[in-house]
Order: C-alpha cells, then structure tokens, then sequence
C-alpha cells in the first residue's frame, strides 16, 4: 500500500490536472524541477521528427504507427539505435513509394 501511495504523490509533482469548459478533464505534464529541461532546439527537432510521421502516415492511412515504423526500418537495423535525421530520411523515403505505388496502381485502373 505504501507503494501505491508514493506512486500517487509522485504523479501529483509531475502532473496537473486541468478542467475544460466543456466538463471534460486533461492531463498536462509539467516538470516542476527542470522546467527548461527541453532546449528550444531540441523542441524544433522532435517538431520536425513528428512532422516527418504525420505526413507519412496521411500517405498509408490504414496502418497503425508501429506497422509504419516497422515497414521504414531498414532489414537487420533496430530502430531504437536510429538517429532522428535517418527516422526523417527514411519516412520521407517511404512516403514517396507509397505515393508513387498508389499513382501507379489508380492508373492501372484507369487505363
């Protein structure tokens, strides 16, 4: 029980909880040590690394994140030990063969 109690006190310093005018409630997480903890560089990074996911997943929306990530990683690489740079290179790669894949496969319908 101690454990659970301190778990709760521990969430309650990292987390507050805010109230939305349509009754709802949501979660912000806030530092309360290390509130800069994020440099403003490093923001615009994961920006740009979210970004980069997006738009490859608009391309093949059927897919769950995992499957996206697991079909751009190259044979005998574990994502886990990809840089951020080659996680955007290789998603915009995939997000040109599947545009290019889904052009050609309507205009094999078409014609």
């Amino acid at each position: 029980m101690t454990t659970l109690v301190a778990l709760v006190q521990m969430i309650k310093r990292i987390v507050r909880v805010k109230r939305r005018a349509c009754g709802g409630i949501y979660l912000q997480i806030h530092l309360k040590e290390n509130e800069d903890m994020i440099d403003h560089e490093r923001a615009l990074e994961i920006e740009k690394v979210i970004g980069n996911i997006r738009r490859t997943w608009y391309t093949t929306p059927s897919l769950r994140l995992g499957q996206l990530l697991l079909n751009i990683t190259p044979n005998g690489k574990d994502l886990f030990y990809l840089t951020d740079e080659e996680i955007c290179e290789l998603l915009q790669k995939y997000a040109v063969e599947a545009a290019t894949n889904y052009y050609e496969s309507i205009k094999n319908v078409v014609t």
